[in-house]
């Protein structure tokens, strides 16, 4: 858990000095973010209610005229990999599904824990686009994930301090020790 501060650290940093939200908006968002997160997990795992049949089906018709396929002249490699990519995908969506309903009590709370598990959504995602590139060889994917990534960590970090995170941590410390110290007498 200590790497994962770490990355959140060395992310703020990154966020630090880009314009930020209004203080209106931030509370706002941080208010809110249960309900929000509470709306995405509940359509996560609908999704992955309605997409874990299709694709069983999906594989199975695959699986079933693959014979014929390679006649025509298909790559099973090709598919292979397209099917291990709609895994990773699956998979993404299981733990966003999981994490985020997990998220929506702390978050509720104001505590820092459901931050800290939107923050392993963001690093999943991440990760999750680094794997699509690997796997499927999709560069335009890894672009789309990094820029959904980069904007959902913007939000993330504009509400950072609303969950018992000091944001402002230098400054605090410069103030502190330019306090005078009382005169000896």
């Amino acid at each position: 858990m200590e790497s994962v501060h770490n990355l959140e650290k060395t992310v703020a940093g990154w966020y630090k000095d880009v314009p930020h939200l209004p203080k209106g908006a931030q509370k706002w968002l941080a208010e809110n973010a249960w309900w929000l997160v509470a709306i995405g997990a509940l359509l996560a795992a609908l999704s992955l209610l309605a997409l874990i049949p299709l694709v069983l089906f999906a594989f199975g018709l695959s699986t079933a005229f693959g014979g014929v396929a390679a006649m025509g002249g298909y790559n099973y490699s090709v598919g292979a990999f397209a099917w291990l990519s709609v895994l990773v995908s699956l998979v993404t969506l299981g733990f966003y599904a999981v994490l985020s309903g997990m998220a929506i009590t702390p978050l509720k709370a104001h505590k820092k824990r459901g931050w800290d598990l939107l923050f392993l959504i963001f690093i999943i995602e991440v990760a999750s686009s680094v794997l699509t590139l690997v796997v499927s060889f999709n560069i335009g994917s890894l672009i789309g994930g990094l820029i959904s990534a980069a904007i959902g960590a913007y939000f993330l970090f504009e509400i950072r301090g609303y969950f018992g995170v000091k944001v402002n941590e230098k400054a605090e410390t410069k103030t502190a020790e330019k306090k005078p110290e009382a005169k000896k007498a």
